[in-house]
């Protein structure tokens, strides 16, 4: 039976958590506005970079990067996903350009308003499930206080909002199967992957597609000819017709603009190149199996341990076994329950949630293992195990008191987002001091691609371990990589000589800044 938004009852201890959770995370996200090294800082500035420059004369197509020396304007494109989030994010922070610091804040505070979006989107699915809004917020809870989601809540990047659209399609589909009204499953169908990374849904069709077909929409057999029927007319087929007319038009347009802004052949930019990475068809990027299992052997257990956890094992205030001993703790439950459930109850792989939820974990798993070159570099794609998690999470915590596991969860939840902000805030000031640096060289700069800027060991230097940065602060100007060729200098340290002149040099908290004679 379906639920309508009208009829779940929101328990007033679950929706004060909840609100008490979107307070802390709103109000007190550290204003960082400069980027640390590792995967957080590279990867929220390089999205930064894309979105900043996603112009609408570029079909909002943004580059990372651009160069100039004085004959003509070239780009560093890295554009994998349909323009359509870069475009919302583009338009919503248009009027804070000029002002770096809130440009970048803001941004993360959108990161965040997603990850509780996430949060309550779970809850939504589970309630839809039929399971108590006390457990539902539990395994909500216990999901989202994960370093994985807690520590890249507030990075600046297209893979959570794809997980939020993944979320709402898996409810929209459960409600379908319970009704069968196709309405909600086709709205997010044809929007998930159009946003951010949202194609990572496409294998939920492939596998809602082939169970029905398999197990679930007959229990006597029937014809060839009747499962060709049943093929054509299932909403999945429709679905995967539109995703890749959709994301084919999308990247089609990506290519061509930048084949046209980089005057290259469609065949040389960095789209296809990426597919043929991404997809281990050049053998020259093609990641080995003992590597990528390796990687996510030890990835998964994250997604069971909170960033609370995990931040006092860094500390060295707990030891190691302690961190593994959570994962265990719920993978072990998950087992145990399922005996139980099986032990006890029939499994029919007929009901809606069991159909759902064998779709969701065999879809995202298949995502992960057919785009190994993708995640065995980016710890962060983890999240999109979440299926996975979520089932472990809810047998482990099934059959235990509803109400006092959700007071302990929401506690764990609250505790990692304390300490993670904690720790974030003590980091901001390092790197914000390195961003004011540049945001005052930058102001004295004018506001013309024509306006070449070198940077003395090069722009991936500009922030450590944040290449494209560069991109990001330098949007208004364009990037020498011919110091004989710049207008103006950028050096780490106060270095004047003959191509300084003196009245135009100064030093600003460790970076140097002159105009060429």
């Amino acid at each position: 039976m379906s639920i309508s938004l009208e009829t779940i009852k929101f328990p007033k201890p679950v929706l004060a958590v909840f609100l008490i959770i979107c307070a802390q995370v709103l109000i007190f996200q550290p204003h960082k506005y400069g980027f640390a090294p590792g995967h957080h800082g590279w990867v929220s500035s390089h999205n930064s970079a894309i979105i900043i420059n996603s112009i609408p004369e570029n079909c909002f197509s943004g580059y990372s990067l651009r160069f100039y020396n004085h004959e003509k304007l070239e780009y560093d494109y890295f554009v994998r996903n349909s323009v359509l989030f870069s475009a919302i994010i583009k338009i919503v922070l248009f009027p804070l350009e000029p002002y770096p610091r809130w440009w970048v804040y803001s941004a993360r505070q959108i990161m965040n308003i997603i990850f509780l979006l996430s949060i309550a989107a779970v809850w939504l699915l589970l309630v839809q499930a039929g399971f108590s809004p006390y457990l539902s917020a539990a395994v909500s809870a216990i999901l989202f206080s994960s370093f994985t989601f807690v520590y890249f809540r507030d990075m600046i990047h297209y893979d959570q909002i794809a997980v939020l659209c993944a979320i709402m399609f898996a409810r929209a589909l459960l409600i379908s199967k319970q009704t069968g009204n196709n309405r909600k499953v086709l709205f997010w169908g044809i929007l998930a992957p159009q946003l951010g990374r949202g194609y990572a849904v496409i294998p939920f069709f492939v596998f809602w597609l082939f169970l029905d077909i398999l197990f679930f929409q007959t229990g006597v057999k029937i014809s060839i000819r009747q499962k060709l029927k049943i093929l054509i007319r299932h909403p999945a087929v429709f679905l995967s017709a539109c995703s890749v007319f959709l994301l084919t038009s999308a990247i089609g347009l990506n290519v061509v603009t930048e084949a046209k802004l980089r005057q290259i052949s469609w065949e040389k930019t960095s789209v296809i190149d990426s597919m043929l990475r991404r997809s281990g068809i050049s053998s020259s990027y093609n990641v080995s199996w003992k590597f990528y299992i390796r990687q996510q052997a030890r990835r998964f257990p994250k997604l069971f341990v909170p960033c609370a956890a995990n931040l006092f094992w860094k500390q060295n205030k707990i030891p190691k076994f302690l961190l593994a001993a959570f994962p265990l703790f719920l993978m072990g439950s998950a087992v145990f329950s399922l005996l139980i459930i099986i032990r006890r109850e029939k499994i029919v792989f007929r009901h809606p949630v069991v159909q759902t939820l064998t779709i969701l974990v065999c879809g995202a798993s298949a995502w992960m293992f057919f785009m190994k070159n993708l995640v065995a570099f980016h710890s962060y794609t983890s999240m999109y195990y979440w299926p996975s998690a979520l089932v472990i999470c809810l047998l482990a915590l099934r059959f235990l008191p509803a109400r006092p596991i959700f007071f302990i969860s929401a506690f764990l939840l609250f505790a990692s987002l304390g300490m993670n902000i904690t720790s974030e805030s003590w980091k901001a000031a390092r790197y914000n001091s390195a961003a004011d640096s540049i945001i005052s060289i930058i102001s004295r700069l004018p506001d013309s691609p024509q306006t070449a800027v070198f940077i003395e060991g090069g722009y991936q230097g500009l922030f450590n371990g944040c290449p494209y940065a560069a991109g990001f602060f330098l949007h208004r100007q364009s990037i020498a990589t011919d110091i004989n060729k710049a207008d103006f200098i950028i050096t780490s340290g106060p270095r004047p000589g003959a191509l300084y002149q003196d009245d135009n040099f100064s030093l600003i908290n460790g970076y140097s800044f002159s105009k060429k004679k």
